[in-house]
């Protein structure tokens, strides 16, 4: 099993990397904030598709509180860390890997240092980071916006161009990386 990790900031174009790396590998994607944004879901009950399209929405939760859907799904997810372990949505993901039958795996989502460390210590495992200019906002400070900066990638894309130009850079590596 070889495993492409995708990390970096948010709105980099880690999603279409992704799509592009499947496509190109016929294989499956996995995102470590799955069951976070399944939980948000729940609390909330909204679909997945309006959570990933309003992350940025400010919404007004029954304590009265004002947040942002990403700085729900931020706090949600260092709740359940709190209660089960920081690797526990790591160890959960392992899982689905190890039972995925294809030769090759994409994981959608690296943000946190200790993440590709991890995947690094279980599977013969790519770290891509996708690099690209975006906008700050009042979560850039997080952890999950400051440490994709110091992780160390075996590859950089730079998704400031065009799609096509995204398609060769990953094209590039698959090249370098696929026997």
């Amino acid at each position: 099993m070889k495993l492409f990790m995708l990390v970096g900031c948010r709105k980099v174009g880690k999603d279409t990397s992704a799509i592009i790396l499947c496509s190109k590998l016929d294989c499956n994607s996995y995102a470590i904030a799955d069951p976070i944004k399944d939980g948000v879901c729940e609390m909330l009950k909204v679909n997945r598709k309006w959570v990933e399209e309003n992350k940025d929405e400010i919404i007004k939760l029954p304590n009265g509180f004002e947040v942002t859907v990403r700085s729900l799904l931020i706090g949600y997810g260092k709740m359940i860390k709190g209660f089960y372990g920081l690797d526990c949505f790591l160890d959960k993901l392992k899982e689905k890997i190890v039972g995925d039958p294809n030769k090759f795996t994409v994981i959608s989502d690296g943000r946190l240092l200790r993440e590709p460390e991890y995947f690094r210590n279980h599977f013969d495992c790519v770290v891509i980071k996708v690099l690209r200019d975006v906008d700050k906002t009042e979560d850039s400070n997080d952890l999950t916006e400051v440490e994709p900066m110091m992780i160390k990638a075996d590859y950089e894309v730079d998704n400031n161009g065009t799609l096509e130009e995204l398609h060769d850079q990953l094209e590039y590596i698959l090249s370098k990386e696929i026997e």
